[in-house]
């Protein structure tokens, strides 16, 4: 599956906060979102050798841990489509398919939870909250340097300036874009929710 439809944070090879493997299939985790007491839990799973899957018993060994401590199984989980629909049987190959896991019951004061899955762990998972949730912030785009240059190096000082504005376009490109693919995972994952609570 590609990204389309506006949903920024489609299925991606690369590796997320940490990964799962179980036999030849992987799972990616990519972070947790709050819904009230649900925590929406993003991931990306793939397998070596194709074959169907069924969302609600693949990796149902993957567990919340909230930070004093306590262990929460998942309520429900489910594949979500580029156009934000979600399935419970899909296609799982090489190309990663996005899965969402639902943890139902977390205590508004946690911030922090871990996935765990057997003995292998991932830990120190912020949990982003939908009601204090805004687009990231960009992060000081740097000043050009305004040069003193002699008369004679006027033009090469432009170019420098055309060079220096140029950077700090793109780096402002690159925070907008940034801050576009965080609200399109958030509103994507928050889609989920609201068709979950139905």
């Amino acid at each position: 599956m590609t990204g389309g439809s506006g949903d920024a944070r489609a299925p991606v090879a690369a590796a997320g906060l940490g990964s799962f493997l179980w036999g030849d299939w992987t799972l990616n985790a990519y972070g947790c979102y709050r819904s009230g007491t649900r925590l929406l839990c993003d991931f990306d799973t793939s397998k070596q050798t194709a074959s169907q899957g069924n969302a609600n018993y693949l990796w149902q060994h993957v567990n919340l841990v909230d930070n004093g401590g306590r262990l929460i199984r998942r309520h429900n989980a489910f594949f979500l489509g580029e156009d934000g629909s979600q399935f419970d049987t899909g296609y799982v190959s090489q190309n990663p398919v996005r899965m969402v896991m639902e943890f139902d019951d977390v205590p508004a004061s946690v911030t922090t939870v871990s996935l765990v899955a057997n003995s292998d762990k991932i830990e120190n998972i912020q949990v982003v909250d939908a009601s204090q949730q805004g687009a990231a912030q960009p992060a000081p785009a740097a000043q050009p340097v305004q040069a003193a240059a002699p008369a004679a190096a006027g033009a090469q000082a432009g170019a420098t300036m055309d060079k220096a504005q140029q950077g700090v376009n793109n780096a402002t490109n690159t925070v907008n874009d940034k801050k576009a693919k965080a609200k399109g995972i958030w509103d994507s994952v928050k889609a989920a929710a609201q068709t979950g609570k139905q």
